[in-house]
């Protein structure tokens, strides 16, 4: 009887010890100052760095958290369920970067997922051996990307990283087709680009194509001044016309103004016309007019004007008697009727037409002499004699040159010429004649 009481005893006793005993958890960590916490209602305490022995009593439930800033945290809940020691080697390998973006409209994204906006402070997870493109988006500001990378023999990850949205973008389109967009003088695209704006700076945009007037705008990201757009739509309406000349020296007029010689750059605005005239002495005056209008033939992008010869001009002399009154005085050993038929004869010698001849009042016109040139210029001449003074004996003499460049003027049509300072050489000799044979 003693015996079996001694037995009971045994056996309660080792229950009550199989009851009692409790379970040992051991962590070692890499890295090795990773710290341990123990969670308990939504609160983290925390218990060492690197190693620690954890001890689970019967029906008690531990989570543990490992974590080290700029790695995922491992999180583990342990209960007791037998008593053996388990040994939780925790290593931790994936990297986090904590992310802050600003403004607070922009938008996070990590490989092209929505990640999180502005303002918040967002984890990106980096598994072992794998990279994360990141990028901050906002409207009207350019993207920023960041790589980061948990491989060997690679940069490491940063722990945080504050970016900021601050250089602006102006998406900018133009037409028509075949533009380029240069900012600062650099290509930065077609007919449209991204033109980026950097922060506390100014930059200019221009935008052309051959044939057109190019377009410019300055864009500056500075806070006293206004922020540029976000879309910049930019149509090339006025056109550009490059006239060259031949002569080189030709002068350029457009609308009755002179703007230059050889070379011009001819702007024409949307919905106008513009009148060119190339001229110089010697070559006939060249007339053209250019219209930037719908509905009519585009200018040309350039246009090489060649001046003919004028034939009038190779066919006369520059002359100081040209419509002007000279007089000359007659030699007093000549009487009053020698004189007159003198000055009638080398008139008549040039002229086959005397409208009016009288020797009593000294008056003398002859009729129009009318010269026609392959390029449609009309020249006429006449010579008038009058009688300027009687003691001494003088006759004022005026050979009258006019040019008409109407093509098929008539002699009578008065309107259509205009003094010439030139003669033909077939009357360039007449006034020193008259001169020398009377004086």
């Amino acid at each position: 009887m003693k015996r079996l009481q001694f037995l009971i005893v045994v056996l309660i006793m080792s229950c009550a010890s199989s009851m009692t005993a409790q379970k040992k958890v051991i962590f070692n960590t890499v890295p090795s100052d990773a710290e341990i916490f123990l969670e308990k209602n939504n609160e983290f305490t925390l218990l060492a760095q690197g190693y620690y022995e954890l001890k689970i009593g019967a029906d008690e439930v531990y989570t543990i958290k490992v974590w080290k800033e700029g790695f995922e945290p491992f999180v583990k809940t342990y209960t007791k369920t037998n008593n053996s020691v388990l040994t939780e080697n925790v290593v931790l390998v994936n990297r986090m970067v904590k992310i802050v973006a600003s403004p607070v409209s922009a938008e996070v994204y990590a490989d092209n997922i929505y990640a999180g906006k502005g303002g918040e402070e967002i984890d990106v997870l980096i598994k072992y051996n794998t990279m994360v493109n990141v990028e901050v988006r906002g409207e009207g500001y350019r993207t920023i990307r960041r790589s980061y990378y948990n491989m060997e023999n690679t940069e490491k990850p940063p722990v945080k990283e504050n970016l900021e949205l601050a250089d602006r973008l102006v998406k900018v389109i133009a037409d028509p087709p075949g533009c380029e967009i240069t900012v600062d003088g650099k290509i930065a695209g077609g007919t449209s680009a991204e033109v980026v704006v950097p922060k506390g700076e100014c930059i200019t945009m221009k935008v052309s194509k051959d044939g057109f007037a190019p377009v410019e705008k300055s864009y500056c990201n500075k806070p006293e001044m206004g922020m540029p757009p976000v879309t910049e739509q930019i149509s090339l309406k006025d056109r550009i016309i490059q006239i060259n000349t031949t002569p080189e020296d030709a002068a350029i007029r457009v609308d009755g103004r002179a703007v230059g010689k050889g070379s011009y750059s001819l702007l024409v605005k949307r919905d106008q016309c513009a009148e060119i005239e190339v001229m110089k002495d010697g070559f006939d005056t060249n007339k053209k007019s250019y219209c930037n209008k719908a509905n009519m033939s585009e200018p040309p992008v350039t246009d090489h004007i060649r001046l003919a010869e004028d034939e009038a001009w190779l066919s006369s002399i520059r002359s100081d008697q040209a419509n002007v009154n000279f007089s000359i005085p007659v030699n007093s050993n000549l009487s009053d009727e020698a004189a007159w038929k003198i000055i009638g004869q080398i008139v008549m010698e040039k002229f086959d037409v005397i409208e009016i001849s009288d020797p009593v009042t000294g008056y003398l016109r002859t009729a129009w002499n009318v010269k026609l040139f392959g390029n449609g210029k009309t020249i006429r001449t006449r010579c008038i004699v009058k009688l300027g003074n009687t003691n001494p004996l003088r006759y004022v003499i005026k050979i009258v040159s006019e040019e008409s460049i109407v093509p098929g003027t008539s002699v009578k049509e008065d309107e259509n010429f205009k003094e010439w300072d030139r003669l033909l050489n077939a009357y360039k000799d007449i006034i020193s004649e008259i001169q020398a044979r009377i004086s």
